[in-house]
């Protein structure tokens, strides 16, 4: 199937075997490639911000919007909004079934559905360069300087270390 045509910037694939694919067309956003297991069909989503898009697990994808507008598509639907977010997005992960977490410059953290269903927000006090990713469990788990933060039912400290986190 033809997708579009530009630099990838990133490539990710999902545990059923679709392909993601982050490309520069040369405009100021981005397209989305989304590319069925076999790589038969594909489906394209244009004016996306940089690189935050992510597969998620049930034929969805979830992407940034420019104004921090995050945006979902569940197999050939349209993708709607589902939510704006104050602050810049910097992190964006899946976080289990049609779900997902997101987190901003400003410490706001969200984790919603990709229908826009069982919405719980909440802020983290964060220093510059933080980011998100999500553990086993799907809980969001931010690395912040050389805190560790999780979320669960709040967002607590779960490790302080000597140096600043760069990885996980």
């Amino acid at each position: 199937a033809a997708g579009p045509i530009g630099l990838p910037d990133r490539v990710q694939v999902a545990r059923d075997g679709r392909l993601l694919l982050i490309v520069n067309t040369g405009k100021p956003t981005t397209t989305l490639g989304i590319y069925s297991p076999d790589l038969a069909k594909v489906r394209t989503l244009d004016g996306v911000s940089g690189d935050l898009a992510r597969l998620v697990d049930g034929d969805g994808v979830v992407t940034v919007a420019p104004k921090s507008r995050i945006l979902a598509q569940v197999g050939d639907a349209r993708p709607t909004q589902v939510l704006q977010l104050e602050g810049d997005v910097i992190g964006l992960s899946e976080a289990g079934p049609q779900q997902f977490v997101a987190l901003t410059s400003l410490g706001e953290l969200v984790r919603c559905r990709l229908d826009d269903d069982d919405l719980a927000r909440t802020h983290a006090t964060i220093d510059p360069g933080a980011f998100l990713i999500v553990d086993s469990q799907h809980r969001p788990v931010i690395a912040s300087g050389a805190r560790l933060l999780r979320w669960d039912r709040d967002v607590h400290e779960i490790a302080t270390l000597l140096r600043p986190i760069d990885s996980l």
